[in-house]
């Protein structure tokens, strides 16, 4: 059988139930993490994932591994342990359980008691910053190398009367 998730809500109408409101989601269909990473990170290497608290997969870009634990997709083995020794905390502002190879973070969902998880590859997201210090280098050099005989010059200009005194 296919995993499924209801929503339910109740409609009140005088103090007393009147309704219910119900949906579903079949997560293998994806729509849980539809638009969740669109257009943010590294298409590529990047992950978001949603769990419960347990570590059962609930929303994952590959459909196969939803309803498995967590544990079994390497990119989370690192964060999910970081996580646990931070005391599992179920906060809806992300938390950073970052490693020395990935940048990571979860943030909880309390009432669904899900927890959202994206984890990014610490090098691919840091290469834009090594790749701008190396252009300003660069360009810094240019800079000064393009100056310096200006600099020179006006020098030579400026102490070409010590020079006539000698």
């Amino acid at each position: 059988s296919e995993p499924v998730v209801l929503f339910v809500h109740p409609l009140h109408s005088e103090g007393r139930l009147a309704a219910l409101i119900m949906g579903s989601i079949r997560l293998r269909s994806g729509a849980l993490l539809a638009g969740l990473a669109d257009g943010v990170g590294h298409a590529g290497t990047g992950l978001v994932v949603v769990t419960d608290t347990a570590g059962h997969i609930i929303a994952h870009p590959n459909a196969d591994l939803i309803g498995t634990q967590a544990t079994g997709e390497a990119r989370l083995a690192q964060p999910m342990a970081a996580w646990a020794r931070a005391g599992k905390p179920m906060k809806a502002v992300a938390t950073d359980v970052s490693d020395e190879t990935s940048l990571a973070a979860v943030a909880g969902l309390p009432a669904a008691r899900w927890l959202v998880w994206r984890v990014e590859p610490r090098a691919e997201v840091l290469a834009p910053l090594a790749d701008a210090r190396f252009r300003a280098l660069w360009t810094g050099a240019g800079v000064a190398g393009l100056l310096l005989l200006p600099l020179l010059l006006s020098l030579w200009w400026m102490l070409r009367p010590l020079q006539l005194l000698e």
